[in-house]
């Protein structure tokens, strides 16, 4: 897949809702600045390799796992998202989601993370070990069960997240 150009990959996989297998390792995405609902509605997907996604040009991430309510777990630990604005409902609504990996992420320039991990009910763990950002985390976390172990390096510069986790009654 010759993409070398392409800036927008906006809903391409949008809706697929008999996808139950994605391997896009030999994706090159060097240039694309907006992700957003990528992988919207593709509510059958169980396996997703993205391992070779270069996101460092990414501006918008929105939505881009919603509704990937099958999905079981995630490894974002190659993303960059040091130039993401838009990371709002970016897993909203993966119920069965347990494991998420998400190491590197780094949030300088998001705006909002608006119901990010919205009701999530099935996660055990998730790492987010590298975050940083000195955004308000709000409603990240919104209608969470809060039933799960998280993994961030640093509290310290990340406003209300501690005492949004003790909320949730979530352990570190």
């Amino acid at each position: 897949f010759k993409n070398s150009l392409t800036t927008d990959m906006r809903g391409i996989f949008q809706n697929c809702i008999n996808l139950k297998s994605l391997n896009l390792n030999k994706f090159f995405t060097p240039q694309v600045q907006i992700m957003w609902d990528m992988f919207n509605g593709a509510n059958s997907l169980t396996t997703l390799d993205l391992s070779s996604f270069d996101t460092s040009q990414v501006t918008d991430m929105e939505s881009m796992f919603d509704g990937c309510n099958s999905l079981v777990s995630l490894n974002l630990n190659n993303f960059q998202t040091g130039k993401v604005s838009y990371m709002n409902k970016m897993f909203f609504s993966c119920y069965n989601l347990k494991y998420l990996y998400f190491r590197n992420i780094k949030a300088d320039s998001v705006s909002t993370l608006a119901e990010m991990f919205y009701k999530y009910t099935s996660l055990i763990f998730i790492d987010l070990f590298n975050l940083n950002w000195e955004q308000d985390t709000g409603n990240m976390f919104s209608e969470t069960s809060g039933n799960f172990t998280y993994c961030i390096n640093d509290c310290t510069n990340i406003p209300n997240i501690k005492t949004l986790l003790n909320q949730l009654n979530v352990k570190n």
